[in-house]
């Protein structure tokens, strides 16, 4: 009789590789912004700007934050390839400190850029001193 070799057990390759690359394209993200909010607080034509620079620090803080989860994630996946389970409840951290799942890494990556992104909203809509706005004519005209 001929039997079939047996199906083989499912692995978590593909997932770990697409979590992987997710990951890295976040990173480049992360560095891109941060890079552009260094320049906003640091070039010359952005001196006059009004903006609100500590809600830019905070926001800078926060990529940093970002930056780390996604580099706990990103270099933890070499370790993870092949282990059976839910690949989100694998617990990882930084060097040997692995205390937190998955989920909350990339929950901690994704939170600290969103905060981010309003932060630098933020920064820019609340402005030191608004734009006056033109004053509307009025009935006395300079004689």
């Amino acid at each position: 009789m001929i039997c079939c070799p047996p199906p083989a057990a499912p692995t978590n390759i593909e997932h770990v590789k697409l979590l992987f690359d997710y990951t890295k394209f976040h990173l480049s993200m992360y560095t891109t912004l941060a890079s552009l909010l260094v320049v906003i607080l640091n070039a010359n034509f952005a001196k006059s700007w009004t903006i609100s620079r500590g809600l830019v620090r905070s926001a800078f803080c926060a990529i940093v934050v970002a930056g780390l989860a996604g580099g706990v994630v990103a270099s933890s996946m070499p370790i993870l390839i092949g282990k059976p389970g839910n690949l989100y409840a694998e617990r990882i951290g930084p060097l040997w400190f692995h205390t937190m799942p998955v989920e909350w890494w990339t929950w901690l990556e994704h939170s600290s850029f969103w905060l981010a992104i309003v932060l630098i909203v933020f920064a820019f809509w609340q402005r030191s001193d608004p734009p006056q706005l033109p004053h509307a004519p009025s009935d006395e005209w300079p004689m």
